[in-house]
């Protein structure tokens, strides 16, 4: 694994870093070592550990301010409650894991900051009326396979993702319209202000 990371690191300082993605390491559980290694990235925000062949979930690291973690295509079936240190965790995603009961993901209702469960392709799915069995364990979720508490499919972009589609358009259009007022160039730098006080809300979906 530190192979791995100081491939994508080098030259930048720990905390610094705020996405890694492991899905080139292979191991079926996280030793204490590497646990210790990925807690000194005290800012990441985003890591990925899909299709590494993780079998359990033991030493997973506390990583506080982690806002996604992938997790798809291992062999996970118990075992959330080690992401109980994950606070800030507000998009999860579980698919082609081995998850197959309700009650293993009590866990995670712990975790008052997590929004977006993804578990497509676990046996849990095909237990009738998951989804909505699973929401009454976690208050605070609101979407599960990209579906609401209310039955309604919604969309899951990043902004920044958002922006590559759309937004050179939108500027285009913005430089033809004639007549912006002084009054709403005032209120859009308020707003980017605002925005520039926490950088790492451009990840959070919700």
């Amino acid at each position: 694994m530190e192979g791995i990371i100081s491939s994508q690191t080098e030259g930048t300082d720990f905390e610094e870093v705020e996405e890694l993605n492991l899905e080139s390491w292979r191991s079926k559980t996280i030793s204490p070592q590497e646990k210790k290694l990925l807690e000194r990235y005290l800012n990441l925000d985003y890591l990925s550990m899909s299709g590494c062949g993780l079998e359990s979930l033991k030493n997973f690291p506390v990583l506080s301010r982690l806002i996604k973690l992938d997790l798809n295509e291992n062999s996970i079936k118990t075992g959330l409650e080690n992401l109980s240190g994950l606070k800030d965790l507000m998009q999860l995603s579980f698919t082609k894991n081995k998850l197959d009961s309700i009650e293993s993901f009590r866990p995670l209702s712990t975790l008052t900051s997590l929004v977006y469960l993804d578990i497509d392709g676990c046996p849990v799915t095909q237990i009738e009326d998951y989804r909505n069995k699973i929401f009454a364990i976690i208050p605070n979720l609101q979407v599960i396979d990209t579906i609401d508490r209310s039955g309604k499919e919604v969309s899951i972009f990043d902004e920044d993702e958002e922006d590559n589609e759309f937004g050179d358009d939108d500027d285009e259009d913005l430089d033809d319209e004639e007549g912006e007022s002084d009054e709403e160039n005032d209120e859009d730098d308020e707003v980017n202000e605002s925005e520039g006080e926490d950088p790492k809300k451009r990840k959070r979906n919700f």
